[in-house]
């Protein structure tokens, strides 16, 4: 493993145990282990845990997996009813997918990872369709309103593709000449099908038809980006399909390949015939057809929801705990942990999180470990702590520091350590340090000096991580994160696994 995490350990450690005691005469049951700490990461970072999204099954599992550690290691369970969790509800809901989804023309894979395609959320899952295209404008069934684009065609079972917008927003065509057809000398349709020309009208004007799945397209994406246009949030109310329904946002490249089958087309020349297009539909003249194009489309294979409404919204804290021993002090509580909970899966890849923060949760795991089976007898109650809900905002610790187990009494924890992503790198900062000088100056006392010359003090507050909870409570508390070598760079992607 890298000396990061190691280093980490070392420094805790000397925190916790007197340099006089048997860590400082070399007892070799206080021995920390990199390779098993970095075993606890790769297990943590499989991929059966699915990125340990709070709420799911997946991280449920993971959780199971560390309290059963620190069961076998003989420590105390910290968390509910004599438990090693604490239930914590989730303020925020949860769409769940598993699988991949696949787009196709002709044939031809359309690439999700570059960007060809997206899914949208008005999709069902274990759906699969293979029927023509149809273009139908921009997807506007509105005859009181003078355009009924669905007019004509068949999309019973069908995949409809429609341009995202209004029809208002064609551009102005060219000149006449070598810039194209002349512009129209009759005024502008006043008409502006603002309620129709939403997405979710589109998609749900679709179902309504029968189409089997819907393609949107957005006409203007390049000159909206080039611009800094920023669509804003829907407001709509979200669309369940009462039946296999599929419905995806493609890209140019996707487009082209549906609606430009003649090779020897430019790119110009498409788009002049494209804007042609819009035009006619802009005064009221339909241009809908079948494409000759088929596209074979797949969705996720599951979909599940989690929300206060279904009364699944909820993730558990692991809390394991070595007791004090002094009389005096053992009612107080030195905290240490690290968020067990990542991102989960983004467009069918799964974001395993062995940086952030499989290596947090394992740090803490082997601090536990060497102390327990060393037969450290601590002053102070350590709690050992895995968080849930640290990706969704930090929702875990800030749930604990407001409402702590019993047996815990908030104000009595004198300090905190936080350890996140300390995976990688050969230095570990630790803002904090300099603002809670009692802390750092008890690291230091007798320290290895290749220990403490990896350490970096420095000021530091609340921040993106699960210390901040604690800060704000007034408790001293250092957030830990690795540094150097090559720093993070996989933060958040599918390449953050153990190797």
């Amino acid at each position: 493993m890298r000396s990061g995490s190691k280093y980490i350990v070392l420094a805790l450690l000397s925190l916790l145990i007197p340099a006089s005691n048997a860590l400082a005469q070399g007892n070799t049951r206080l021995r920390v282990d990199g390779e098993r700490i970095k075993s606890y990461i790769a297990y943590l970072s499989t991929d059966e845990f699915m990125g340990r999204q709070s709420m799911t099954p997946q991280f449920q599992e993971a959780a199971e997996w560390v309290a059963a550690q620190y069961e076998a290691w003989g420590l105390e369970p910290a968390g509910d009813n004599g438990t090693y969790f604490q239930r914590v509800p989730i303020s925020r809901s949860l769409t769940w997918y598993t699988g991949i989804p696949e787009v196709s023309i002709n044939g031809m894979p359309q690439s999700l990872d570059e960007g060809d395609f997206s899914i949208h959320s008005a999709s069902t899952a274990a759906t699969t369709v293979d029927a023509e295209v149809v273009f139908v404008g921009y997807g506007i069934s509105a005859p009181a309103k003078g355009l009924d684009e669905y007019a004509g065609v068949d999309v019973r079972g069908r995949v409809v593709l429609a341009l995202m917008g209004s029809p208002k927003d064609a551009p102005a065509i060219g000149g006449g000449g070598m810039m194209g057809p002349a512009p129209r000398s009759e005024p502008e349709p006043q008409e502006e099908w603002t309620a129709e020309s939403t997405p979710m009208a589109k998609i749900r004007t679709a179902f309504d038809k029968g189409a089997a799945a819907i393609l949107l397209y957005n006409p203007d994406a390049a000159a909206q980006a080039a611009s800094g246009f920023r669509a804003p949030r829907s407001q709509e109310e979200p669309f369940s399909p009462t039946r296999d329904f599929l419905a995806f946002t493609i890209t140019d490249r996707t487009f082209r390949t549906i609606m430009k089958p003649d090779f020897q087309e430019s790119v110009r020349g498409f788009t002049i015939r494209l804007n042609g297009i819009r035009d006619n539909i802009k005064y009221g003249t339909t241009q809908s057809m079948a494409t000759g194009a088929t596209a074979q489309l797949k969705g996720y294979d599951t979909r599940e929801e989690y929300n206060e409404e279904l009364g699944n919204n909820f993730a558990y804290h692991v809390l394991a705990k070595l007791p004090g021993t002094d009389r005096g002090l053992r009612d107080e509580f030195v905290v240490m942990g690290g968020h067990l909970d990542h991102v989960g899966v983004r467009n069918g890849k799964i974001r395993n999180g062995a940086d952030d923060n499989a290596s947090g949760t394992a740090v803490a795991m082997e601090v536990a470990r060497v102390l327990k089976e060393g037969d450290h007898r601590p002053r102070r109650t350590i709690i050992f702590a895995a968080w849930c809900g640290e990706e969704m905002g930090l929702i875990g610790s800030n749930y604990f520091v407001s409402n702590p187990p019993e047996g815990v009494d908030i104000d009595k924890v004198v300090t905190y350590f936080n350890m996140d992503m300390v995976g990688l790198g050969d230095a570990i900062g630790a803002p904090g340090a300099l603002n809670f000088p009692t802390i750092w100056e008890v690291i230091k006392r007798d320290q290895d000096p290749d220990v403490i010359g990896a350490v970096l003090p420095r000021t530091g507050g609340p921040g993106g991580s699960d210390h901040s909870a604690f800060i704000t409570r007034g408790i001293e508390s250092l957030a830990l994160m690795t540094r150097g070598g090559v720093g993070h760079p996989n933060y958040h992607w599918p390449e953050d696994d153990t190797e």
